[in-house]
């Protein structure tokens, strides 16, 4: 919303504007869709963890968004025409950032730091990316599977 504030970027604009060698199904997803869940993107969790049948999702190695859309340019369509549903979205939740590292130059956690963490006083608030920074006394999320609460971060 920054980057649209500052004139860098449309809530109209398409995946295919901005990354143009994204399949053609990409034109007809725009920013607005991707924040209100009204793309349509598959959900990367589930077209990453099918690459690991039969493993602890624990032990599955945790995605950058970069794959995210690398995984999402080798789709060939949407679970629903864009725009005329809603369903929650972690798949859009990535494109977004990946287009802010695109429009604005910076990595994510760098523009979240330099336009908004900064800016507001939030000394102690970073974007957590797993081996660059840790976060003390960090919760976790859980899962119950079979009865019993696991770790599923």
């Amino acid at each position: 919303m920054l980057l649209e504030h500052d004139g860098k970027l449309s809530y109209d604009a398409t995946l295919t504007k901005i990354f143009p060698d994204f399949p053609a199904y990409g034109s007809a997803i725009t920013v607005r869709m991707l924040l209100t869940h009204t793309s349509g993107l598959k959900d990367y969790e589930d077209i990453y963890s099918a690459q690991f049948p039969g493993i602890d999702d624990r032990k599955i190695p945790q995605i950058k968004d970069a794959q995210i859309l690398a995984m999402m340019k080798q789709q060939t369509s949407t679970d629903f025409p864009p725009g005329s549903q809603w369903r929650y979205s972690n798949t859009g939740y990535a494109m977004l950032a990946m287009i802010v590292e695109k429009v604005s130059g910076k990595e994510f956690g760098t523009f979240l730091h330099d336009r908004i963490f900064t800016p507001l006083g939030m000394k102690n608030t970073f974007a957590y990316e797993k081996g660059k920074n840790e976060v003390p006394n960090r919760a976790f999320g859980y899962t119950n599977k079979d009865g019993r609460w696991i770790e599923a971060d």
